[in-house]
């Protein structure tokens, strides 16, 4: 289909409930088709919408495609990036036009206030058309709108007023150049024919006979003056406190135009929309804030839906437990079934009582034989020879024997009829209580249901129910337009056709743990909560030639804003370009992107992945398949979900950090970072410092503190008019022509807010002005964010410490601004007043142009820049001393040639220092170094994965759910080389007493790939390991003393240990210790089933935790009357803050010790190991986790001499939690340290750092490095 050039599309372009119906329809009495798709008329339009379906269908999936929403407050997009969905809705849009004006004679109008958002889009298929587009921009007073909007859409006036804006601003901004009218609903209403001549003249229209039919129908029958519902004069629009002055001025200069009072096109019109427009820009945080906002709101309204729907199930359910309950009583069968079992209970108490009188018979039997053995063994000594004496002897011990199993029979079957009762008694209980149960069922769901109705959520959200109400009723009359509902994730009653679990869980790694099926976790969950089941794919929206001559980097931002850090690695990038071809990954938008564009071979622009590793994942994974990268470049801390990613993609990576630790969330931000970055850089000391306190256990050596350069700042796009706006307002800011000449400017540049230490430099300016004189000085502030008359969280007290330090004459504040580089040109001195400013990229520009700069002492990397270049008494007050930075200040105030020399001194240091050249050169030296790093690791993960000896279900945390070996053993050097985290690569073998006691070959390599490419040499790194015995059967129990001491200060624990026990042949002596009389009687309670031993419960004093009471109370008796004695305690750990975590961890060391479901009779086997092996001194769980000595190692070297200790190595083996077997030969130097109970700290005890502490360690260096040895324990498939 051909169409010719002079092909014409009228569109009209306005604002929802604007008039633009009405004027739509004005271009059918002025000849214009609009076609024959159009949406019908509904209640809140009964004379039509006058709207294209398809145009409409195209403006919906563009609002939905860009993440939006026809009443979503945004930014508009003034550049659509091109993709496949774009390009089919250019493609249908064409289609759409072409067929229209060909239907219509090449002339065709439509309307959709959408459009005015998209018109870049729109702007875009008309020039493929190829058609001539004019426009018709429909004003209405802003109020009536929002009064339109609030009855038909409950829209509240404040958004009415910014959607107003954000509609009617492009349709103005975005058609200059293009034959356009102006045209105000009111007017047409109140002159319809005067308005359609105006239109008609202004688009190159035939002028329309007032008599002509088509004229006489829309005048007379269309226009109805009843379908106005509001009409507000100008007036009331200004004396409006809810309107913006924006929407005001904006509104009274389309009036004028309106009325041809003046251009559209005139230079101030220009000028006046653009101001307008950079304002609401910047509002776009704020309009995102709000749209979070109200999908919360619509969250809670689904919640409050759900809880009707829970009362109502829960009337349903509290009805069915009544019949039931009522039932139950009536039935007489319920009843005589519990009188029966009674019964049954009582004739097996009987019973129980007849066994026991008869196992007592029997023991007096068995006790009269002892005494006649002993007695006829006497007689017969006297009288009879050996050999007859020894064969009666026999036959008496035959005899005895028989009656022993006859009375272990009898005992046995005892515990037998004991369980059945038992049980009776347990059933007996729960059918009495049956009824009392369904009663008390129905007063908790009575309760909970009057605790929802009374609950402070249910009073708050009574309006809101009541607007859902309403709302959901309304629904029904809209038409289908305006029921499109927002974006949602679809509800799948059967699995998406493209689900796949794997990548399900690697997306959802929460999810990914034992016994959780995806599948099903999808159905009911994920599906409900948005999460993702396929993997994202990364969107590329540049591509330049690559020199295959040059390497390929990556570098990697946390979005494209014009702020410091996209900033740097812009800079970064367009110096690297130089060498190498740069691909460039955007996880964030910004208005840099076209600046990426213009420097990177390529750019990829992923936000979905910022703050997600998981989702980063398969990203890197695919940009990795498309280039073989030297190294990345990874810049900021915002930026680290992609690290994981690049490591397991064997990319060298060079992390720069700028941020402070201490601010970052989450807290383990940093710490992930460390793991996964082969190099890391801080651009100061300050920072890095501060990262090491909040990440301690991390090696220091791949890390390098290298300050940035200078970066050059890219200028915002506007036009020469706009620029010389800007510059003149920061003149007059910063120094008006009515200041004095000799006035000293004092500056001070960031976004208001308490980190930049504003309220600082407020004080400061006080009390300069009180050594100075307040006429002496003027004070600017420039950055966004001081609003005193919305920002009630700081720039009201701003305010307020102005008034009440009698600022108001010479403090100013200037907003944010992109001439910049004229304030520093007319200021005399820089305030650097932040709290924490790690190195800021204003302050070296300030420098940079020769100004003095001031700052406190601890809070930025420019104090100790200055410091390290002379400078500290000029410029470097003491840590927010305000006092005495006004005191470095005043001398530069009263001295021209002092200031002068000040700031000549900062520039020559600041050029010299901060040159971008060289920083970006020493990245590149980084990158090489990291490299060659990555490629000793690339060798050394191979030497692990041949070797088979890398257990993943030892190594790796049960919490990390299915890992590949691949990625465990990445996770395992990682943790080597980092410092982080450090675990073991398999039982019995500890990598930092490798590398402490025997080295590696060469720097970097991970010991345990060291270890076995040299041949697994023996040492103290090598424990024996008892693993646990599939059979049992083949575990031959010694005969030997053994005991057990049991802390048990949280009593309720004691008898998961006592079942353990049972398990296991051996019946130890047991020892027990508790801390009240309370819980002696609940321990003793428990202890009547043991078959073993009681020898003593013992009730102790709260001190030395279980140390003390095995030591002090038991300590002699254990060692002197016993082989082999066991160590256990009741952990909780509720210090630990995790009792998940604890409850963990004590299975896993009881389960290795003692047995169970998967260890098996592991106390049976230790024993049997140390009996048969006497160089064990102690056996105790090996912990896969890397313990040293934290702030235990003073204490251990006061006890080291006592126990023949010479040196405390750094790196060793011990029983972490502190629960062992021990012999009690080799443990005797522990009880002989004659330890008294005033010697162990008092409760509370840290988690780390005291005496208890430093045993718990001791116990195992104590076999370390001695004659005896220790042995570890292994379960397999249990790991902590």
């Amino acid at each position: 289909m051909n169409l010719e050039n002079n092909n014409r599309v009228i569109v009209v372009l306005g604002m929802h409930r604007s008039g633009t119906s009405a004027i739509a329809r004005s271009l059918k009495a002025l000849g214009v088709s609009l076609g024959n798709e159009l949406f019908s008329a509904g209640f809140d339009n009964p004379k039509g919408f006058w709207e294209d379906k398809n145009c409409l269908e195209i403006n919906n999936k563009l609002l939905e495609h860009l993440g939006s929403d026809y009443d979503q407050l945004a930014a508009n997009w003034p550049a659509i990036k091109n993709d496949t969905i774009i390009e089919e809705l250019t493609n249908k849009a064409i289609r759409t036009i072409t067929q229209n004006l060909e239907k219509s004679g090449g002339i065709w109008g439509f309307k959709d206030p959408r459009t005015c958002r998209l018109l870049q889009f729109w702007k875009n298929v008309f020039s493929s058309t190829p058609c001539d587009a004019s426009y018709i921009i429909t004003l209405r007073n802003p109020l009536s709108v929002a009064a339109s909007l609030a009855k038909r859409n409950q829209i509240s006036a404040e958004k009415s007023h910014y959607l107003w804006l954000q509609h009617t601003l492009p349709a103005v901004a975005m058609t200059k150049g293009s034959r356009r009218v102006v045209v105000d609903y009111d007017l047409l209403m109140k002159s319809p024919l005067l308005q359609l001549q105006r239109i008609a003249s202004a688009l190159d229209l035939p002028i329309p006979d007032e008599d002509a039919p088509a004229t006489i129908d829309y005048i007379n029958h269309f226009i109805d003056q009843d379908l106005r519902h509001t009409l507000y004069d100008d007036v009331s629009l200004e004396a409006n406190a809810h309107v913006p002055l924006d929407a005001i001025n904006l509104y009274n200069l389309l009036k004028k135009i309106s009325t041809d009072a003046i251009d559209i096109d005139s230079n101030d019109v220009t000028s006046t929309i653009a101001d307008i427009e950079k304002r609401i820009q910047s509002c776009t945080p704020a309009f995102s804030y709000i749209n979070f906002l109200e999908d919360s709101c619509r969250n809670f309204q689904k919640t409050i839906g759900d809880l009707n729907e829970l009362v109502k199930q829960q009337h349903n359910e509290l009805d069915f437990l009544n019949s039931q309950a009522m039932a139950k009583l009536k039935d007489p069968n319920f009843v005589n079934g519990i009188n029966s079992l009674s019964n049954g209970i009582n004739s097996l108490s009987l019973s129980q009582e007849n066994l026991a009188k008869e196992l007592g018979t029997h023991s007096s039997e068995l006790a009269t034989l002892l005494t006649g053995v002993q007695n006829i063994s006497s007689e017969l000594s006297a009288t009879f020879d050996p050999n007859y004496i020894d064969s009666a002897l026999q036959k008496q011990l035959q005899w005895i024997e028989s009656g022993q199993n006859k009375l272990n029979e009898l005992e046995k079957n005892l515990y037998a009829r004991e369980r059945d009762l038992s049980d009776l008694q347990k059933l007996h209980e729960q059918l009495t209580h049956k009824c009392h149960e369904l009663g008390k069922n129905k007063h908790d769901l009575e309760f909970k249901v009057s605790e929802i109705y009374a609950s402070t959520s249910w009073f708050v959200t009574k309006p809101m129910r009541f607007a859902s109400r309403l709302i959901s009723r309304s629904k029904r009359f809209l038409p289908y337009r305006t029921q499109k509902a927002r974006p949602a994730q679809t509800v799948f009653n059967e699995l998406p056709a493209d689900f796949d679990e794997t990548t399900y869980l690697s997306l959802n790694p929460d999810v990914a743990k034992p016994g959780i099926n995806p599948t099903m976790h999808y159905l009911t969950h994920g599906q409900y909560e948005g999460r993702a089941y396929i993997a994202p794919k990364p969107n590329i929206i540049s591509v330049k030639e690559f020199d295959e001559s040059k390497d390929t980097i990556l570098i990697v931002s946390h979005d494209a804003s014009r702020t410091g850090a996209p900033i740097l690695t812009l800079n970064i990038l367009q110096t690297m370009r130089e060498k190498h071809n740069v691909v460039a990954l955007l996880l964030g938008p910004g208005n840099l992107q076209e600046a990426f564009s213009e420097s990177a071979n390529e750019v990829i622009y992923s936000p979905e992945v910022r703050n997600c590793a998981p989702m980063a994942a398969p990203i890197v994974r695919e940009i990795c398949s498309r280039h073989k990268f030297s190294f990345a470049i990874i810049n900021s801390i915002e930026s680290r979900a992609v690290l994981r990613g690049l490591a397991l993609q064997s990319v060298p990576t060079v992390s720069l950090f700028h941020e402070f630790a201490s601010y970052t969330r989450p807290r383990d931000a940093f710490l992930e970072a460390f793991l996964w970055s082969t190099q890391v850089v801080f651009s100061t000391n300050l920072t890095l410092e501060n990262a090491l306190a909040e990440c301690p256990s991390v090696d220091k050596e791949p890390i390098e503190v290298i300050p940035q350069g200078i970066c050059n700042v890219p200028k915002e796009i506007a036009s020469a008019e706009v620029i010389e706006l800007e510059q003149k307002r920061i003149r007059n800011i910063v120094r008006p022509d009515s200041l004095a000449e000799d006035c000293i400017v004092i500056l001070g540049v960031g976004t208001v807010q308490l980190r930049k230490g504003v309220d600082l430099f407020l004080d400061c300016a006080s009390k300069i002005a009180s050594l100075v004189g307040i006429n002496r000085c003027r004070f600017v502030w420039l950055g966004a964010g001081y609003n005193p008359n919305d920002d009630v969280s700081y720039s009201v007290y701003l305010a307020d410490q102005i008034q009440r330090a009698g600022l108001q004459d010479c403090v100013v504040f200037g907003g944010e601004t992109s001439e910049i580089d004229i304030a520093y040109q007319l200021s005399d001195i820089f305030i650097l007043s932040s709290r924490l400013d790690p190195l800021p990229h204003v302050a070296m520009e300030a420098m940079a142009h020769t100004l003095p700069i001031v700052c406190f002492d601890k809070t930025t990397g420019i104090a100790d820049f200055l410091k390290e270049n002379g400078l500290e008494d000029s410029c470097v007050a003491k840590y927010l001393d305000v006092s005495d930075l006004a005191l470095k200040i005043k001398p530069m105030v009263e001295s021209d040639s002092y200031r002068a020399e000040v700031g000549k001194n900062c520039r020559e240091v600041t050029i010299r220092s901060f040159q971008m050249k060289d920083y970006v050169s020493k990245l590149e030296q980084l990158g090489q170094k990291a490299k060659s790093l990555h490629e000793q690791q690339e060798k050394d993960r191979t030497t692990i994965m041949e070797s088979g000896l890398f257990n993943t279900d030892f190594s790796i945390p049960s919490y990390f759910g299915h890992v590949q070996e691949e990625t465990a053993v990445s996770i395992y050097m990682r943790s080597w080389a980092t410092g982080i985290r450090q675990r073991k690569p398999y039982p019995g073998f500890h990598p930092g007493m490798y590398l402490e006691r025997h080295g590696v070959s060469c720097t970097g390599a991970d010991p345990f790939a060291d270890y076995l490419r040299n041949g697994h040499p023996k040492g103290p790194w090598r424990a024996q390991v008892i693993e646990a015995q599939k059979d049992s059967n083949d575990i031959k129990a010694p005969r030997c003393r053994c005991a057990v001491h049991i802390h048990a200060y949280y009593p309720d624990l004691v008898k998961d240990i006592l079942q353990r026990l049972e398990i296991n042949n051996i019946k130890p002596d047991l020892f027990i210790s508790v801390s009240s009389e309370a819980a002696k009687a609940s321990v003793t309670s428990m202890l009547h089933r043991y078959r073993g031993r009681i020898v003593d419960v013992v009730v102790v004093p709260n001190r030395g935790r279980d140390i003390g009471p095995m030591l002090t109370a038991f300590g002699s008796r254990l060692v002197e009357d016993y082989d082999y004695i066991g160590h256990f305690h009741t952990k909780k750990s509720l210090d630990a803050g995790d009792a998940e975590m604890a409850a963990q961890w004590n299975s896993f060391i009881l389960e290795n010790l003692l047995g169970g479901q998967q260890g098996g009779r592991m106390m049976d086997q230790i024993l049997s190991v140390m009996h048969a092996d006497t160089d064990i001194g102690i056996v105790f769980p090996d912990d896969p986790n890397v313990v040293g000595w934290g702030e235990n190692k003073p204490y251990a070297d006061k006890l080291a001499a006592q126990l023949g200790l010479i040196k405390l190595n750094d790196s060793f083996n011990f029983p972490v939690g502190t629960m062992f077997w021990t012999r009690s030969t080799a443990f005797k130097n522990f009880v002989e340290l004659g330890l008294k109970w005033e010697d162990y700290p008092t409760e509370p005890v840290g988690y780390d750092g005291s005496v208890l502490h430093a045993l718990e360690r001791l116990f195992g260096l104590m076999f370390t490095d001695n004659k005896t040895s220790l042995a570890v324990t292994y379960v397999p498939g249990i790991t902590r």
